[in-house]
């Protein structure tokens, strides 16, 4: 898994395996050894590459996460995290609203999205 997700990583950063390894200090031979399974980084090592290529560490250990969060995402995520859980529950109804195309409790939802409160520096968030 560890080297799919490695040549994956490293292609979707448009980066040559030399670039990679240089990058973090290590030959060409040594990534395409990573990238064939023949043996795998350190964790210092690790953490390079992750700083490198621009990836959540579990990306290189995951099935299906593609690892490319947008800076927007990043910021809705960090919104997302900002908020308490009423706001939540509320912004998970907007969400559904605008995805869901059968759209049977439209009306319903709506009507609760326009009679929420308003979000003040003064409510109450969740960490």
């Amino acid at each position: 898994m560890f080297s799919k997700r490695l040549r994956e990583a490293r292609k979707n950063k448009g980066l040559t395996q030399q670039q990679l390894g240089k990058a973090i200090g290590v030959a060409k031979s040594t990534i395409a050894g990573y990238e064939s399974g023949h043996s795998e980084p350190d964790t210092a090592k690790i953490a390079l590459i992750v700083k490198a290529l621009d990836i959540e560490p579990n990306f290189l250990w995951q099935d299906e996460f593609d690892g490319r969060t947008t800076l927007e995402e990043k910021s809705l995520l960090a919104r997302y995290r900002g908020l308490n859980q009423t706001n939540r529950q509320l912004l998970m109804t907007i969400a559904d609203v605008i995805t869901d195309v059968r759209q049977p409790e439209l009306p319903r939802k709506l009507k609760l999205i326009k009679t929420a409160e308003p979000i003040s520096k003064d409510t109450e968030t969740v960490d």
